[in-house]
């Protein structure tokens, strides 16, 4: 429930008397759930871990603000202006975002899960390790957003909108998969590697080989078929989910061998792509969807996320 002095505050005085407040008070919890300030000035506004579950907030003009780590599930931001803002790791679950602008914000880490994202701008925005599953993107404008391997649910977006996307570089390179340290893929639970190579195994069989490819991107393609598949029917061997990876050589040696692939494979058909399909008119779903799925996988194995995934 809305704390009745916090909604007054920010209904009543405004934003900059709101900063104010939070800066010489600094509140254990700021809930402002339910809220109803559409189209109103919140620009620039101190709002880090604030509660904004089921407000209304269309229209808003809350450009500059900070809602790092905000609850803003099933809230209205329909046409709101937040632009330049900082939201990682805010919650916008079942959020309504049509028309809404995130030109320049930082998104990393957002949920964004089951979201009405039509008519968007994400223009220049982050959206490293962002998760989009469930939304719907018609229209949404993706010019120069910035993506990596972490990034979900990206798939149903269009031709168009993928090629506006920025892949850098910097995020996933070639010396990657020269110098990954292996070791740490041992303490990833079988647990999670049932849960990550389960749904990958799942799409790829789906998937066909675009006629397009040459010899070098089907047979990369098919090895990353091969190693995820193989890598299921490890796993489907196994029953006690709480040991980890390195209590079972086999699947533990499927995995060193497959990140260089999965790697690579995102590297090709994602990245290398991008400019491919829109300079040859040629649809690249098929591979653009192994390219995440690989990706995914080599994020969920690699050293760096193992220690959160055990």
């Amino acid at each position: 429930m809305a704390d009745t002095i916090q909604t007054e505050i920010i209904d009543q005085d405004g934003v900059a008397v709101w900063n104010e407040w939070r800066k010489s008070t600094n509140p254990e919890h700021t809930d402002l759930s339910g809220v109803s300030l559409p189209a109103r000035y919140l620009r620039s506004g101190h709002f880090r871990n604030t509660n904004f579950e089921g407000a209304d907030l269309h229209g808003a003009d809350l450009n500059n603000a900070d809602l790092t780590q905000a609850n803003l599930v099933g809230a209205n931001l329909a046409g709101a202006n937040l632009q330049n803002a900082k939201l990682d790791g805010a919650n916008l679950d079942g959020a309504v975002g049509h028309g809404a602008h995130f030109g320049g914000a930082s998104l990393i880490g957002v949920i964004f899960t089951n979201a009405n994202l039509e008519n968007a701008k994400f223009g220049s925005s982050d959206l490293r390790n962002a998760n989009f599953r469930g939304s719907k993107f018609l229209g949404a404008d993706f010019n120069s957003a910035k993506i990596d391997v972490r990034t979900l649910g990206l798939g149903a977006i269009s031709k168009e909108q993928r090629n506006q996307i920025s892949i850098e570089d910097t995020i996933v390179t070639q010396e990657d998969l020269e110098d990954t340290n292996h070791q740490s893929v041992s303490d990833v639970s079988i647990r999670m590697a049932k849960t990550a190579v389960g749904p990958a195994s799942a799409i790829l069989k789906d998937l066909s080989i675009p006629n397009q490819f040459n010899e070098e991107q089907r047979s990369l393609f098919l090895s990353l078929r091969e190693s995820v598949l193989d890598l299921e029917k490890k796993l489907e061997e196994l029953s006690d989910d709480n040991k980890k990876v390195r209590d079972h050589n086999a699947v533990s040696e499927q995995v060193v061998a497959s990140l260089p692939i999965w790697k690579q494979a995102f590297l090709t058909f994602v990245s290398a792509l991008s400019g491919a399909a829109a300079a040859e008119g040629v649809s690249f779903v098929a591979g653009y969807s192994a390219g995440f799925v690989a990706g995914f996988l080599h994020d969920t194995f690699s050293p760096e996320a193992a220690s959160c995934l055990t």
